[in-house]
Parts: structure tokens; sequence; C-alpha cells
């Protein structure tokens, strides 16, 4: 059997010997404080230290006054149960310099033989808090990205997919499905940049935020597509929103180029079939409009890029259709097929269309071009070739768009393609559009004669330009003459 222990003096000195070496020598703040008041009636050197003032300062201070809770927060406080407050508890509390630092403070009942006081040890956690801090925001980071686009802002494809079996519910019916697609998105990549094109896929998105309703699930669907889902809306209602939607352009970083919408819906009235039917449904539709308005989509954009480059340079309606005259001239010379007639009045009329995408100060620049505004020029073809690669209409005379400053001697551009390796269609636009540049004031010189024009042709045949069609050029304006 054990000894038991017995109390006796020395040993109850002892005992208060420890602990009040243990708080005056322990690195964590100490104190002790009044339960009612809230006065502070001993601290340890740790806590003198930390807050910055004397033990005699702090033995004036009420808890209150480096507790920087806000009074409704420190009444909560006052009335827990001394169970409830013998809790770790975050509180932000101020220094005598006037900094604030998060503290966790634990807290106990002792009785000191007359009343019932409170003995606080505190922590301070402040770097702990701001790296918990951290971790959570950048948590809410990695989860906002995940079902976010973060180009528009909208919500992705990914978060549709996870939610979606939330959206179809009976009480969403009529559920509309609205699916968009942007036109001329690889166009506006193609002439202005990739940064033009996130603008206007940016604005496409606040314009379908401000058009929606705040029941609208508004997502960017993937690429060039969006898609809204619009809970408790008629067949009636989702029509006159794509109407609006419709007759809306957006304008593309502030040229003549105005993109739209190619817009599908389909409306879920009863619960039985399955929402990704009507996403189909909705998706097959757009497309359908697409291919429909097709045409007249092309044209338009045809019509404004012409627009765009008769504002942008010095090209103006009258060469194009003096190109057209010149070119078809020649066609029936060389006895064209009417496909490649009709090829060469294309590319009479577009060959410089990726002008639109140089800088203005270069097309329209009256003295001689630095060597990196020449680079910059030499860039038209390529970019001339990208526009109509991205219009089908147009597909067809990418190519020669692309080889129109090719030289008959291997010296011209981008590729330096010689001789009848250029394609013919090409050969004979160059000496046309020769001729027209020659015979018509530029900015940088007067025009040449007639008879002067002839003669550089004359001259240029066999290096600059196919001699065989400079010949045939040539017996062009005698027999007109």
């Amino acid at each position: 059997m054990s000894e038991a222990f017995t109390w006796n003096v020395p040993n109850i000195f002892t005992l208060a010997q420890r602990l009040q070496a243990m708080f005056d020598q322990h690195s964590a703040m100490m104190m002790i404080v009044e339960p009612d008041t809230g006065k502070i009636v001993e601290v340890n050197p740790a806590s003198c230290d930390f807050y910055g003032y004397s033990r005699e300062e702090m033995l004036e201070l009420c808890i209150q006054d480096i507790n920087m809770l806000p009074d409704e927060e420190i009444e909560k406080y006052r009335q827990l149960s001394s169970a409830e407050k013998q809790q770790f508890s975050i509180f932000p509390h101020r220094k005598k310099s006037g900094e604030l630092r998060l503290v966790d403070s634990y807290s106990c009942p002792i009785f000191d033989g007359e009343k019932t006081l409170f003995y606080n040890i505190i922590f301070d956690v402040t770097d702990r808090e701001l790296y918990r801090q951290e971790l959570l925001r950048e948590k809410e980071r990695i989860e906002y990205l995940s079902y976010h686009d973060t180009l528009t802002g909208l919500y992705n494809r990914r978060y549709i997919e996870e939610i979606i079996h939330r959206l179809d519910q009976p009480e969403n019916l009529p559920l509309s499905v609205i699916m968009g697609d942007v036109d001329g998105l690889k166009i506006t990549n193609d002439i202005f940049g990739r940064q033009a094109g996130d603008l206007l896929l940016k604005h496409v998105a606040e314009d379908l935020t401000r058009n929606g309703r705040p029941d609208d699930l508004i997502a960017r669907w993937g690429g060039d597509e969006f898609i809204i889902f619009m809970p408790r809306t008629s067949i009636q209602a989702a029509e006159e929103i794509i109407h609006k939607m419709k007759t809306h352009h957006v304008q593309v970083k502030g040229n003549t180029l105005q993109m739209t919408l190619s817009l599908g819906y389909a409306v879920k009235e009863t619960p039985e079939r399955d929402l990704q039917d009507f996403l189909r449904e909705a998706e097959e539709n757009m497309y359908h409009q697409k291919l429909l308005e097709g045409k007249s989509y092309r044209n338009a954009i045809v019509n404004t890029l012409l627009a765009a480059l008769y504002e942008k340079s010095l090209e103006t309606e009258e060469h194009a259709e003096r190109m057209n005259r010149y070119c078809s001239s020649l066609g029936l010379k060389l006895q064209l097929s009417s496909r490649e007639m009709g090829e060469l009045s294309l590319l009479a009329i577009l060959h410089d269309i990726g002008k639109v995408g140089i800088d203005p100060n270069i097309l329209q620049k009256p003295d001689k071009l630095t060597e990196k505004e020449w680079a910059e020029m030499k860039r038209h073809p390529e970019i001339g070739c990208r526009i109509a690669q991205s219009t089908p209409e147009l597909a067809v005379i990418a190519d020669y768009i692309f080889s129109h400053h090719e030289r008959w001697d291997g010296w011209g551009y981008p590729r330096g393609l010689k001789g009848e390796e250029i394609p013919q269609i090409c050969r004979i636009m160059a000496v046309a559009d020769a001729y027209d540049a020659m015979t018509n004031d530029r900015v940088y010189r007067k025009a040449l004669s007639h008879e002067e024009a002839l003669g550089e042709l004359k001259d240029n045949a066999g290096a600059q330009f196919d001699p065989h069609i400079v010949q045939l050029f040539i017996e062009i304006f005698c027999a007109g003459s």
C-alpha cells in the first residue's frame, strides 16, 4: 500500500513558489483579471514585453483597453458560462504602439480566498492566423477557378455538368435552355489579335448578364459558345429574350467590324425527359440557325471588312473596281474558265484585305517605311489569308491572297516563289495592281502617265512580272487605244 501524501506548510510554500516562478518566467502571456470589471490585477513579464507596457501601466488597465472586440461581442463573451469561457478564443488585441495582433486566449476561474478571478493564458497567433486565412483564400480561389471561366467570370462547363441535376427539378419547369455561338470570333482573332477576341467574348458575357434575370444561370460552354438556363420561363418568354439578344451587335475594339450571336433554344415543359436531351436540342437549333443565316452573315462580314480596309488604308472602292476590270480583261485574253474568272474577280477586290490588321499610321505614312514598319507591312498577305480561311465563301482565294506579292524572279514575299510556282491568278493580279498603283497618285509620289507605266511594266517583265502576262496587258491597252 502506497504511502499517503500529506500536505504540510513547507510543501504549500514550495508549490506557491513554483507556480509564481512559472508565472513570472513562462514565455506565454499570463494575466489575472476581475470578471466583473475586467480590471487586470496581475501580469507576468511576457505580457509586459508583448503589449509594450510596464507592469505598473498594465495594472492600471482593464482587459477592454487592449481587447479590440466590438462592444456587443464583448458583452456576448461576458454572458457565457464559465465552462463556455474555458475555451480558446481568438481576439484582436492592441499593443501600446497601436499595432493590432491576433491572440488565442484561454481562460479559467481561480479563487483567491475572497473572490473568483479569471486566469488568462494568451498566445500570439497572428502569423498562424494570417497563414490559415491565406490558405482559405487560396482554397476559395481554386474552388472559384474550378467552376468559373477565367476570361469572362461566368460559370464554366464543369460547374454546369455538376449541378445540372439540381436544375432538372419540377419546380423549375418550364425550363428554357438557350445555346449561343459567337459569329466571327476567328476572324476577330486573325485581324485584330487574340486580345481583341478575348475582349469580344467579355463583351458578349457582359451583354448576356445584362439581359439576363437574377434566376438565370449563364455559363461559357466552351470556346465561343455560351449557354443560359432560365427557370420558370415559357417558350414565348424565351423567344422574346432571343429576339432581344439577336438584335444586339457587339463592336470589336472600336472598329467597324461587328459581331452577332447565333442562338438556338429548347424548352422542357414536363418532367419526363432528361434535361440533357434539351441541351442537345438547343445546340442543334443553334447550328441550324447558323446555317440559315450563314450566307447573309458572310456577305456582311466581307462588306464590313472592305469598309474597314477603305477606312484604314489608301485603298479605295474605285481601285477595287479598276482592278476587277483589268484582271477580267487579262483573264478573258488567257481564256480562263468561269470558275477561275470568278476567283480572279474576288481576288482583285480582296487581295489587300489583310491590311485591315496593319497599323493605319504605317498604311498612310507619306515617307519611306522603316525596316520595322516594312516588316509589319509585309504581314498583310498572311493576315488576309487567315481572314479568307475563316470565311467559307472566301476560302478558295486564301492561297492566292497569301501569294499575291510573289515575284517572277523569286524575290517576292512571303514564300519567295519563282516563275510558274506562283499561281497564274496571282501573276495576273500583280501586273494589274502595279499598273493601277503607278497611274494613280500616292501620298509619296505623283501618278505616272499611261505610257510611263507601260514602260515600267515592260522593263520589269521577267524580273518582277510574268513576261507573257505583261505582253498581253500591253496588247490589250494598245488594242483599246
